[in-house]
């Protein structure tokens, strides 16, 4: 299923489920199939308009109902970007500032996006951010230390985050290409690696440390 399809059944937005969908699953490629289990982890997260069993005939308003103003009409279905608790809004400002700043594709435009400035999100979004914004707390990162992975790494997983921080190795040195005791180009970065299970975190730390490479952490996690 395509992630256009999940968004008619949704009856959203294609860019306001991509969003959800990067912070849900952990990833920005999505231009492809989506997986059975990861339709199933989207279904669970975007809460779908309840719908009636049956249509009934359409009835007009009561007669002489005044019509209430739109103007300072409450947002139900939407939540304010101050209100966000601090993990939530960091993920959600540097998400932004990443989809700001990136080509839109080549199709369209080679520029930079222009910042808009947005004051509400929507609850499917704020879902979202509040799934993934608890899975860097339970991994045991503080919102500064999230900050750093997820700028660096917006699609790693904070369990794999956690055991690369908790050797010594942060953000920058994860994106090294390690392979055989030494730094290899052809080699897949080291967070990758570690995500895959091929090699351990503590692995590369010892190899690190005795090639002479600074790591980011010295304490224990």
């Amino acid at each position: 299923m395509q992630l256009e399809d999940l968004a008619n059944e949704f009856n959203m937005d294609v860019e306001e489920l991509r969003g959800v969908a990067a912070f849900v699953l952990g990833t920005n490629n999505l231009n492809r199939p989506l997986g059975v289990a990861e339709v199933a982890k989207l279904r669970g997260t975007v809460r779908q308009p309840a719908r009636p069993a049956t249509a009934g005939p359409v009835t007009a308003p009561p007669p002489n109902r005044p019509s209430r103003p739109s103007q300072g009409r409450p947002l139900l279905d939407r939540v304010r970007i101050v209100d966000l608790p601090p993990m939530e809004r960091m993920l959600y400002e540097v998400r932004r500032a990443i989809s700001d700043t990136r080509p839109e594709g080549t199709h369209l435009s080679f520029g930079p996006r222009p910042v808009r400035r947005v004051a509400f999100i929507k609850l499917a979004e704020a879902e979202g951010l509040r799934h993934r914004a608890a899975e860097w707390a339970r991994a045991g990162f503080s919102v500064d230390e999230a900050r750093m992975w997820y700028a660096e790494h917006p699609g790693i997983e904070p369990a794999v985050a956690a055991k690369l921080w908790g050797v010594g190795i942060g953000p920058v040195v994860a994106r090294i290409r390690w392979g055989f005791q030494k730094v290899d180009e052809r080699a897949w970065p080291i967070y990758e690696q570690v995500r895959d299970g091929s090699v351990s975190a503590e692995q590369f730390a010892t190899e690190l440390r005795e090639a002479g490479v600074q790591l980011e952490r010295t304490e224990p996690h």
